[in-house]
């Protein structure tokens, strides 16, 4: 018989950390307790914070992170047109497709996945973790449940998701590189000719408009406030925007994940104009934030060169992946970059409000899951974001 209790905490610090990270796995670096601890310790929007946890005979199989937040735009992943459409019904309607909704998953995170302890019943965890989301979503009054940007979801969880009403939708696809070079001259060897090209052109163009230094840092604390700056040049520019983060997010990141992040930073006659924020499992590299001087980067190809070191970062390091997040499709894709699916799985408590909610998602997202199952991506994305072709440099058309 299959007995277990849930504990709803509402800190991670409540937990032990080798309790919680038991059964995290050495990938899944942003649902470890560090990283956790780091995003909870930070001014992140208005976010709540609670972490479900299962037990069986006292033994932790089963945790889930989560959190509650009072104005969520649902057209938030969007963009273009219909980006545009819902901006405009915003403003005479400013609460249009805005919601107070209960998120299952960490909210800065490459992907989310349920954490499972090896040789547990996925399906009955699954079922009985719902059953508590369900009794948290009523106590908190948020009619509306979102798992966030998740992978990995076997067909056991996926009728667990299903037989309690929620629907599948996709996400913006993420992106990864494999990582299995002994060089950065090898893995440009192992690129098409014109990609090989493209990048060696941009390169020798950074070059000849003047010097910019590039330095990885392992302790970054004392130039927080410039990579805030960076940051917010970013955010504000992105045509996809999610929670804005503060500087105390990247002291506490610096500070809580020890010798697990490093930060990539561009230096113009000593002054920092550009950054890419990493963090590091044994084997794999996620690039978490960018920033950068927009002044700079068109004339320095400020964006694929950060992106160039994080490769050679990565290989520097032995790491097998390294995540390159979501949006900004082209420049990545062409520096070898393979999509990855996510998937978000939603529930309004409203029955009638449920169907309406899963007609209109699949509508809006049915970009999003052509794309991510696409053969050739890189075409499609002409057709399916010609956005993305507007600008043949790809510079000006970062997304954070």
């Amino acid at each position: 018989m299959f007995v277990v209790k849930v504990k709803i905490i509402e800190s991670i610090k409540n937990i032990e950390k080798h309790e919680w990270n038991s059964i995290v796995g050495n990938d899944n670096i942003q649902v470890c307790y560090d990283y956790l601890n780091a995003v909870e310790s930070s001014s992140i929007s208005d976010y709540e914070y609670y972490y479900f946890l299962v037990y069986e005979k006292n033994e932790l199989i089963a945790s889930l992170p989560a959190f509650i937040t009072n104005e969520f735009c649902l057209d938030t992943p969007l963009v273009g047109t219909i980006k545009q459409k819902c901006e405009a019904v915003r403003r005479f309607l400013p609460s249009f497709l805005k919601q107070r909704v209960l998120f299952c998953g960490c909210c800065i995170a490459e992907y989310n996945t349920f954490s499972i302890k090896e040789g547990a019943n996925s399906k009955k965890v699954v079922e009985i973790l719902l059953e508590e989301i369900e009794k948290l979503s009523k106590a908190k009054k948020t009619k509306l449940v979102i798992f966030k940007d998740f992978i990995k979801i076997n067909s056991d969880i996926r009728k667990a998701l299903e037989s309690s009403k929620y629907f599948g939708v996709y996400s913006l696809p993420s992106t990864f590189v494999e990582v299995g070079w002994d060089s950065f001259e090898i893995y440009l060897q192992n690129l098409k000719k014109k990609y090989r090209q493209n990048i060696r052109n941009k390169i020798n163009q950074s070059s000849k408009s003047g010097a910019v230094e590039y330095e990885v840092l392992d302790n970054y604390d004392d130039i927080s406030n410039e990579l805030l700056d960076l940051y917010e040049n970013t955010y504000l520019k992105a045509q996809v925007k999610f929670e804005k983060l503060e500087k105390d997010f990247f002291i506490n990141l610096n500070n809580h994940m020890d010798n697990k992040t490093s930060v990539i930073v561009a230096k113009k006659d000593g002054k920092i104009i550009g950054f890419m924020l990493l963090v590091n499992s044994h084997d794999s590299c996620v690039n978490v934030r960018m920033g950068m001087d927009y002044e700079c980067a068109h004339d320095h190809h400020l964006y694929y060169m950060l992106l160039y070191k994080n490769i050679d970062y990565a290989i520097q390091r032995n790491m097998k992946k390294l995540y390159l997040s979501q949006t900004t499709y082209r420049p990545k894709l062409e520096l070898g970059a393979q999509l990855i699916s996510l998937m978000g799985f939603i529930k309004h408590r409203n029955p009638v409000l449920n169907k309406i909610y899963k007609f209109l998602f699949n509508k809006l997202f049915k970009k999003y899951e052509m794309l991510a199952n696409s053969e050739n991506p890189h075409e499609d994305l002409k057709d399916l974001f010609p956005h993305y072709f507007n600008n043949s440099s790809g510079d000006r058309k970062i997304s954070a």
